[in-house]
């Protein structure tokens, strides 16, 4: 029973661990150099075979651009006086003067286009500039922030977005802290000075790099 008892407890420990989110008070790196777009050269759209989100970045700053698919059927067309089909475009859809459509069956297969601006604008999000060719993109939410890296290199952008592991301890050593617990989950808001965060490796607290090419 004690045996039982015991690993009962450690899977709740675990389950404890398990359950902190992490977010930083402040924009990263402590004391970084604010930008409100990237260099001229990085200008452009790039879109990657590893996700549906493209990012486009030009002199107004940085957005974040999608897709949603649908369809509409042939008969609805014929029987509507609001869409139209001509040249290979759906007209008459909401928001748009038309989109590119493919007819296939009984069906036009069409997209729309969201673009949303996550630098500049009126965009709560932070970019600040590591070096030349590296950012941090400060994702805002509730006050606080989480860094993604931006990294470009020639036509190629690289992109790693914040994560750290199951019961990670490489917030220890950081003094600043404050805590949040509800009832399924345990939010830590850090605050790092500048030595703190040099102390913290970016592979430790970033996942799989996300390959871009310009368009």
């Amino acid at each position: 029973m004690k045996i039982i008892g015991f690993l009962f407890a450690l899977c709740l420990t675990f389950f404890a661990k398990s359950q902190i989110s992490y977010d930083f008070a402040k924009t990263l790196p402590p004391e970084g150099e604010k930008s409100t777009t990237v260099l001229k050269t990085f200008f452009g759209t790039y879109s990657s075979d590893q996700t549906d989100i493209d990012y486009q970045f030009n002199k107004e700053g940085v957005f974040a651009i999608s897709f949603i698919y649908n369809s509409i059927s042939r008969e609805t067309i014929r029987e509507s006086s609001t869409y139209s089909v001509k040249d290979g475009y759906l007209f008459g859809i909401n928001g748009v003067d038309s989109v590119p459509c493919e007819l296939q069956g009984e069906y036009y297969q069409f997209a729309l286009m969201f673009k949303e601006q996550i630098i500049g604008g009126i965009a709560k999000n932070i970019l600040t500039k590591l070096n030349q060719t590296t950012y941090i993109l400060n994702f805002e939410e509730n006050g606080n922030f989480t860094p993604s890296y931006l990294t470009f290199k020639g036509n190629e952008l690289t992109i790693q977005h914040f994560t750290y592991a199951d019961g990670t301890t490489i917030f220890d050593e950081i003094t600043g802290k404050s805590e949040k617990s509800t009832s399924e989950m345990n939010f830590i808001t850090l605050n790092p000075t500048k030595e703190e965060w040099l102390k913290i490796s970016q592979n430790d607290i970033s996942d799989t790099k996300l390959l871009y090419k310009k368009r």
